[in-house]
């Protein structure tokens, strides 16, 4: 009977790869554009029908994975969108389209990476798979439910403070660039303490679910959650890594087989135009062909770019990433994002766009440093992917995880600066809820 449904799982996913693999031969190859190269849209095409092996035919059985989601990211970003701007000879920010042969050169990089990332997954989860794992006695910390409701309400609170009591901000994402440095309470230290306050009553809520079963303070905590981080207020970024662990952890149906690669699908290619709608002075839905051809989806355009100048700085951008928290009266010439540093040299009328993953190693240490940026992504994926299914970890780390699922698609869009800065804010928030649980413990025994 097992061996029955686990043929019938297998055959599904076959199904829903052969689909969708056929959508994308439509989609690429039927000529609806105003110019056409088989060599560059076959290589594409490749890409895409490897993204999609990766999601729903290799190793990965799992139901979520850090793997789907990078598969599911290089499909839409790295296959989709490239052709289609190809096609229609797009370029963004006044900035010319990309040439062909620029389009064959990264078409063949991007099939090296795709391959090099299956190949590496796949080792190493077979490693990890015969290594003998010692039984963990782990036993997770029960804290007061009290406790639960106090942080998540002074976060609350203190997100009030920090925006100035601005309804407004509480609902509603404010305009971009530096509005809200300039209008944060306490200047650039509030605008720094205003990411990680806002995490705070998320991750309260995930280590509540986790640690007791009778959870009669549930509505209490997502109430206090939505208000902090309401989705319509964060950046779409921002809301998926917030709120896609709470998605996998209050519906079940997430959990069964196909559903979350089918809805990260549905998700990309639906919801994240339609929240540009919501965003101030934006009120635009991108559906279709014109949300490939929108600078929603300008990852592969800017690292085409980027790979056109031929920047690299022998890690300079990285160490700008890695210190985002020095102030430039501190650090004269600091580099700015990868994203905007290409921005700047190519005369862009708009700076603030992103990088991919692979234009961030290219930018630090050339074709050598998209090897070694591949390298740690598909080491980190696989080793937490296994850990998180298959062993007894801490529950910081279970959330951290649910967290990255939504993040590393974040983090593939780029830059790199950005995600380092949220990935600090998240961390940070976890160090801080351990903290309070403590001073709060503390406070009670010498109470009592």
């Amino acid at each position: 009977m097992n061996r029955f449904f686990s043929k019938y799982t297998i055959n599904k996913n076959v199904i829903v790869f052969v689909i969708l693999s056929f959508v994308s031969f439509i989609i690429f190859y039927i000529d609806s554009g105003s110019k056409y190269n088989l060599t560059a849209i076959t290589q594409f095409f490749i890409v895409a029908l490897l993204s999609l092996y990766g999601v729903f035919l290799s190793i990965d059985k799992w139901s979520f994975s850090l793997n789907k989601t990078y598969h599911i990211f290089t499909y839409f970003f790295l296959a989709v969108a490239p052709v289609i701007q190809f096609k229609n000879k797009v370029g963004f920010y006044e900035a010319n389209s990309i040439e062909d042969n620029i389009y064959q050169k990264l078409g063949l990089i991007l099939i090296l990476i795709q391959i090099l990332y299956l190949f590496i997954y796949h080792i190493v989860i077979s490693y990890l798979k015969k290594v003998k794992w010692k039984k963990s006695n782990m036993k997770v910390i029960e804290n007061n439910q009290l406790d639960y409701i106090i942080i998540s309400s002074l976060s609350f609170l203190f997100f009030l403070i920090l925006i100035n009591y601005d309804v407004d901000i509480v609902f509603k994402r404010p305009p971009p660039n530096d509005w809200q440095k300039n209008n944060t309470n306490f200047g650039l230290f509030g605008y720094a303490l205003l990411l990680i306050i806002r995490a705070i009553p998320i991750i309260v809520l995930l280590l509540y679910n986790y640690t007791y079963t009778n959870k009669r303070f549930n509505i209490i905590l997502i109430f206090l959650a939505i208000l902090t981080a309401f989705p319509l207020s964060l950046s779409r970024g921002t809301m998926v890594a917030f709120y896609l662990p709470l998605i996998i952890t209050f519906v079940p149906l997430m959990k069964r087989h196909l559903v979350y690669s089918l809805s990260f699908f549905f998700g990309v290619f639906l919801i994240f135009p339609v929240l540009n709608f919501f965003r101030i002075r934006k009120n635009t839905i991108y559906l279709g062909e014109s949300l490939f051809t929108s600078a929603h989806l300008d990852a592969f355009y800017n690292f085409a770019q980027l790979y056109t100048i031929g920047i690299i700085t022998n890690g300079r951008q990285l160490l700008g990433s890695v210190f985002f928290f020095v102030q430039e009266s501190m650090w004269p010439g600091r580099p700015v994002g990868t994203g905007r540093m290409m921005a700047q040299v190519k005369n862009y009328n708009y700076t603030n766009v992103s990088m991919p993953y692979w234009g961030e190693g290219y930018a630090n240490f050339g074709l050598w440093g998209v090897i070694i940026f591949l390298i740690l992504l598909v080491a980190f994926n696989a080793i937490y992917d296994y850990a998180f299914n298959n062993l007894k970890i801490n529950i910081y780390y279970k959330i951290i995880f649910l967290f990255f699922l939504g993040f590393e698609f974040y983090l593939l869009r780029g830059d790199l600066y950005s995600s380092i800065n949220k990935l600090s804010s998240f961390i940070l928030g976890i160090i801080l809820i351990q903290f309070a649980f403590f001073f709060l413990n503390k406070f009670r025994r010498r109470v009592m």
